[in-house]
């Protein structure tokens, strides 16, 4: 960190990490320091190159590397409560939002893990931002709506509606938006 404010952020990046990995959840090593933390280069690809790669070679192959990513943000928390929701504000009904989680992590998406793809594994990074009683379907849109922005012509191969319906997403899509 620059200045000791930036501390914070290191420390709930940490903590994360670590919550993360009691979890089962991969993340790629790392270690503290006094405002720092170091982790290894990683040679991987993330996963966000992965898919823009199995997309055209492979479409079964992209949904599956979808599917391992959302079975990750499942493991990653307990089950939260709706009644606790700030979604709930919103009107739409309590099963349009799937399942809540406890402590969501927003940023479990593409571009922030990395892909083994010879045990099918991801190691995930970057992950200070968190937050307390938000739909998984959350996160899984904010990883699809940027694979999507960033990788031109994917709606034609895989159709976003079709990836919106297998998670759940279609009544609650115009809300995350």
């Amino acid at each position: 960190a620059l200045y000791p404010e930036g501390g914070r952020a290191l420390y709930a990046l940490e903590n994360n990490l670590r919550d993360l990995e009691k979890r089962g959840v991969r993340v790629v090593p790392y270690k503290c320091g006094a405002l720092q933390m170091q982790m290894p280069r990683e040679r991987r690809p993330p996963l966000s190159e992965v898919l823009e790669k199995t997309l055209w070679t492979d479409p079964d192959r992209y949904r599956e590397w979808f599917r391992i990513l959302y079975q990750n943000i499942l493991l990653s928390s307990d089950r939260g409560s709706f009644s606790r929701s700030k979604f709930r504000a919103y009107g739409l009904e309590e099963d349009k939002w799937g399942y809540i989680l406890k402590k969501a992590y927003i940023d479990m998406i593409p571009i922030n893990c990395f892909v083994d793809e010879q045990e099918k594994k991801l190691l995930f990074f970057d992950q200070e931002f968190a937050g307390t009683d938000i739909p998984a379907g959350y996160v899984m849109f904010r990883a699809l709506k940027y694979t999507y922005l960033f990788i031109p012509g994917a709606d034609q191969i895989v159709h976003l509606d079709e990836m919106k319906r297998e998670y759940g997403l279609e009544a609650a899509w115009e809300y995350y938006v």
